[in-house]
């Protein structure tokens, strides 16, 4: 990400990484399976012949108390909405314009939507519960908190009262700034200019140190007022991470040269977007040869359209993505996190005490992953970053590669010319995949990436091992790699990225794109 944020420094204002939207989701865990929810009723006396009579009482209860809070709040009742298509935002932004409403409740729309509940089926003994999806009413609370700004809670009226939770980190983040007496310009969930991008960063990182159990929960006397009566003092709510944009915001001076610069990013990014490459970013493992494994069961896409007044290119992977794209004077890389199993971090596993060793474990949905959440989604960031950084280059090809492709001599011994599409081809494709943009390759890296490559694939280790350690040097001598200190480990130079880049884009582009490139 810094050398992607170095190539414009000249010609932005600041950077800004942290969340976007971002969604909680509540559960009363003893209600959530079926064994759990027996107990539930039998606990209170409830026969299963009355419950469904139970449970609709509840409902009604939940709704006419929210409704009496609406009145009370913001002058209007419960607004039902005939279909769950209904654009939501749209009314409710209408509804704030025309009332003025610029702190608290805005109000209140319910309509039928999916949701999980219980049917009671026969059973030896007595009937049971089982697990079905239905559609029951659900709630929308739409409010401008004085803290987190412009905020909803989806409530599901129906036992087991699963409860949806969406906030905007830069929401957040103006009220933040108003109160720190920052100045800005917004639109929408973008900033267009921040007087101090320094303390906004770290207002945004701020955001991650929230205590979220107690921040959820703090909705819950207006969303939920009925709760005590209820399901009773004992229950709570068990919080996660539904889904998570994390963004990075490069904020430019001058719209036009944004637009001029995304011509470029979204083509490469789209020519160089190839499988691997993007399992790379999101840390998923493939082939030796770069191609997705045989057991990799997800989807891999690839889209790329215009977005408001700019264009967009999103990379997805199973339900999690990646994009880019532009918006006035803004570019942002974002990362959906909606499968947060997918990635793989150091944790202690659940249960386990606070002295024992932090293992390689998926990432949860939990609320207590939410910082390792932010680092994979900024890692993902940077990643993609580090990989559009290479495009922007005012060299022509040919004099980015003449100096590669001859032999030269150094302290009395004579470098070897690389052949950057022939027998190097393979080995340069390798040392640039993104997963050795972090920690670097090692030899033993590398062999497996060459092992299947028709050049290699007869030989030994022993020889695979000494022809990477020759090629290294090679690559040495030519300033593509460095050396880390104290490790038998290598990164790409800068050198490297943009060369390899280079290679990569002009092998991916037709005669006519490099005929119109040269014009």
């Amino acid at each position: 990400m810094e050398q992607f944020t170095e190539l414009f420094k000249n010609a932005t204002k600041g950077v800004l990484h942290g969340f976007d939207r971002i969604v909680f989701q509540g559960f009363l865990m003893p209600l959530m399976y079926a064994n759990g929810a027996m107990g539930f009723f039998d606990r209170r006396g409830i026969l299963y012949k009355d419950a469904k009579m139970w449970v609709m009482r509840q409902t009604n209860s939940l709704a006419s108390a929210v409704e009496q809070w609406a009145l009370k709040e913001c002058g209007t009742g419960i607004t039902y909405l005939p279909s769950s298509n209904d654009r939501k935002e749209a009314l409710v932004h209408k509804r704030q314009e025309e009332t003025g409403i610029q702190t608290g409740l805005i109000g209140v729309w319910s309509c039928v939507e999916a949701g999980g509940s219980y049917r009671i089926i026969p059973a030896k003994g007595k009937p049971a519960l089982r697990w079905v999806y239905t559609r029951c009413k659900h709630l929308y609370l739409y409010m401008d908190h004085p803290t987190y700004g412009f905020m909803h809670i989806r409530v599901q009226t129906w036992f087991p009262y699963k409860i949806q939770i969406a906030m905007n980190g830069r929401e957040w983040l103006s009220r933040q700034l108003t109160k720190a007496g920052i100045g800005f310009q917004r639109n929408r969930n973008k900033f267009m200019a921040v007087d101090d991008f320094e303390q906004a960063q770290t207002l945004l990182n701020k955001q991650l140190d929230a205590n979220w159990p107690e921040v959820l929960s703090s909705f819950l006397p207006k969303a939920f007022p009925t709760m005590g009566e209820t399901v009773g003092p004992d229950l709570t709510y068990t919080w996660t991470c539904w889904q998570s944009e994390w963004a990075t915001d490069l904020i430019f001076r001058d719209q036009d040269a944004l637009t001029n610069i995304m011509d470029g990013q979204i083509k490469h990014a789209f020519m160089t977007g190839n499988a691997g490459r993007l399992l790379r970013y999101f840390g998923r493992p493939v082939n030796s040869n770069g191609d997705p494994r045989s057991n990799f069961k997800g989807s891999i896409r690839t889209t790329v359209g215009h977005f408001g007044e700019g264009v967009r290119v999103r990379h997805w992977i199973d339900k999690n993505s990646v994009k880019l794209y532009n918006e006035q004077n803004t570019l942002r890389i974002e990362t959906t996190v909606n499968q947060p199993r997918a990635f793989l971090v150091h944790r202690r596993k659940q249960g386990a005490e606070p002295t024992a060793p932090k293992q390689r474990l998926p990432l949860r949905k939990g609320v207590a992953d939410l910082v390792l959440r932010a680092k994979v989604s900024q890692d993902v960031n940077n990643r993609f970053a580090d990989h559009l950084s290479s495009a922007q280059l005012a060299t022509p090809i040919r004099d980015i590669l003449t100096p590669i492709a001859q032999r030269w001599k150094t302290g009395g011994r004579t470098v070897r010319a690389i052949d950057p599409i022939g027998k190097d081809n393979a080995i340069l494709n390798a040392i640039s995949d993104p997963k050795f943009t972090v920690a670097g390759f090692k030899n033993s890296d590398i062999r497996d990436l060459l092992r299947n490559q028709p050049p290699y694939a007869k030989k030994t280790e022993k020889q695979l091992s000494g022809i990477v350690t020759r090629i290294f040097r090679i690559l040495r001598d030519h300033g593509l790699i460095r050396k880390l200190p104290k490790q038998h480990r290598y990164i790409l130079t800068r050198k490297g990225h943009q060369i390899t880049t280079a290679i990569q884009v002009a092998l991916a582009s037709s005669n006519q794109e490099l005929m119109r490139l040269a014009a």
